[in-house]
């Protein structure tokens, strides 16, 4: 007669342990959904300052372009053409022209940096807190 008793425990016992593991699978499939909203978060977020960035940036260059066409084409074609009136004189292209534009491309890029070096720290650190 213990049989059916026994046979009853065990399958009440198999029963609150499904119930159980159901329960405890469904808490981690929260928290997992948890995560990943998080991550699409962070990286949505990211993806918005990088294209702020990449807008900056973008500005920037489009804006040294334009100054550097204006001079070329306003004070320093008129320089050269009045340079070149001089007698005895070789017009050729000097050095001291690349080294300008080089030193306003470093400024440029220094500018760039500025801006860029505190976006990645900031997004690293926001990874480093969601690990």
């Amino acid at each position: 007669m213990p049989v059916p008793f026994i046979l009853g425990a065990v399958a009440a016992g198999s029963a609150l342990y499904g119930a159980y593991k159901g329960v405890s699978g469904a808490i981690d499939h929260n928290k997992a959904s948890d995560i990943n909203s998080d991550a699409h978060n962070l990286v949505n977020t990211a993806r918005k300052l990088l294209e702020v960035q990449r807008q900056s940036a973008n500005d920037v260059l489009t804006d040294y372009g334009s100054r550097k066409l204006r001079a070329f084409n306003g004070v320093i074609a008129d320089f050269v053409q009045t340079f070149s009136r001089l007698k005895n004189v070789e017009l050729l292209v000097t050095a001291e022209l690349d080294v300008a534009s080089r030193t306003i491309i470093r400024t440029l890029v220094k500018q760039m940096r500025v801006r860029l070096v505190p976006f990645f720290h900031g997004l690293h650190r926001r990874l480093a807190l969601q690990g």
